[in-house]
């Protein structure tokens, strides 16, 4: 899930103005276009606090992710200012909504307490590293088929971690972390109280 947030945060969301420029959109209105688009950010942030528990993690990646996949396929096909404003903000927000849910809520909810930070750490630096990648995959990809091509991978991506977090996904929502157990576990191993 990380290497399919970040590979979106900086594999199509860095690459919006570049995007946006080769498919005709004015150089001068572009920024502010991005300004606006940039908005989804925390709008995202704040509607996966609402929703997180409410509709539990799973089937909040899940549908996120879908979306996500949708979203990033119109962005492909935007014509014009006002669409591209439009589908960017809900894209973008998409993303972020993703990436607290998953990295924020979900992902330190999978792991036992004492591994927790590590294991936590091991998925981040894993989605860190597919930054590195991504800027030269959307070179290759925008080089073969244009914005299409990389906004199609993205896609392709999001769908695969929905059928993943399908099958593979358990929901954590309103189950105990245990901390108590954790607690006396590590105080039985290294033998202090």
């Amino acid at each position: 899930m990380q290497i399919v947030l970040f590979t979106a945060v900086y594999g199509l969301i860095a690459w919006v103005p570049t995007f946006l420029a080769k498919q005709g959109m004015p150089i001068n209105k572009t920024f502010f276009q991005i300004m606006l688009m940039s908005a989804g950010a925390p709008t995202g942030a704040f509607i996966a606090s609402l929703l997180a528990d409410r509709l539990g993690r799973r089937r909040t990646i899940i549908g996120g992710s879908v979306i996500a996949a949708v979203l990033s396929v119109l962005f492909g096909l935007v014509t014009s200012q006002l669409f591209a404003i439009v589908v960017g903000f809900l894209m973008i927000a998409l993303v972020y909504f993703l990436m607290d849910i998953i990295q924020a809520v979900y992902l330190p909810e999978l792991f036992p307490t004492e591994i927790r930070v590590r294991c936590s750490a091991v998925c981040v630096s894993m989605g860190r590293i597919s930054t590195i990648l991504a800027p030269f995959g959307v070179v290759f990809l925008y080089g073969r088929g244009g914005v299409i091509a990389v906004v199609g991978v993205v896609a392709v991506a999001f769908v695969i971690q929905a059928i993943v977090m399908a099958l593979l996904g358990v929901e954590t929502s309103l189950k105990s972390l245990d901390i108590a157990a954790g607690l006396k576990s590590s105080a039985a191993a290294t033998g202090k109280p």
